[in-house]
């Protein structure tokens, strides 16, 4: 009899110390040194999106940065607008990528540091949208519908204020429209599909709003 109570006892203990290692443990976010902070991305890897068409080619940019805001010291979430310029399709310069409003979305995977989401969030009415122009009348488009569910990986780089943040995308499986205006077939059938994917990398670096200018502060994930 005595035994058995031993073993109850023992038993409520780990039940007590698993609730509060549970308890303890909390899901990892962005987290920054001030309670405001100016978001600044640079690409690192090149940005592309890579669809079904006849020449294997991809849309692509050699120009990638992306902004927006993070209010207090941590956040589940970091929205950026990115901006593409000097885009090409086919490695020919008369490529152009428009985010009509647009915006990334980033959130972090329970209490993994490492691993997320990326989710592609637009006004109403708005998507994504890449053209390919050969003149005023004949031109391809490609547009992506806003959509979630991409799997991001998050590196912390650097120490105290000039910690930063490098994102990795490798979104597969995306949905888009391929339309054309004039004869072509040079993007890939017309009508929608579901094999696109985005990949490329950010660095994202955190900034205090001065009188006079933005200082660097510490940005991660933990």
């Amino acid at each position: 009899m005595r035994s058995a109570k031993l073993v109850a006892i023992a038993c409520l203990a780990l039940l007590c110390v698993g609730a509060i290692g549970a308890g303890s443990a909390q899901a990892a976010k962005f987290r920054s040194e001030v309670s405001s902070t100016v978001l600044s991305a640079a690409q690192q890897t090149l940005n592309e999106f890579d669809f079904e068409n006849p020449y294997g080619a991809s849309f692509n940019c050699s120009e990638a940065t992306a902004s927006g805001l993070m209010s207090g010291s941590t956040a589940e979430k970091l929205v950026l607008a990115p901006t593409y310029d000097s885009c090409e399709y086919v490695g020919l310069p008369l490529a152009s990528w428009s985010m009509n409003g647009c915006e990334y979305s980033f959130t972090v995977t329970g209490s993994s540091p490492n691993d997320g989401f990326m989710q592609l969030v637009c006004p109403a009415g708005k998507s994504v949208q890449m053209k390919f122009q050969l003149s005023v009348s004949t031109y391809c488009t490609v547009t992506v519908p806003a959509q979630a569910g991409f799997l991001v990986d998050y590196t912390n780089e650097g120490s105290a204020s000039t910690r930063r943040v490098l994102m990795t995308s490798t979104a597969t499986g995306m949905r888009y429209v391929v339309q054309y205006v004039g004869a072509g077939s040079y993007c890939g059938k017309a009508g929608e599909h579901a094999d696109g994917k985005y990949t490329g990398s950010i660095l994202v670096k955190g900034f205090q709003k001065g009188e006079k200018e933005l200082t660097q502060v510490g940005l991660w994930v933990e």
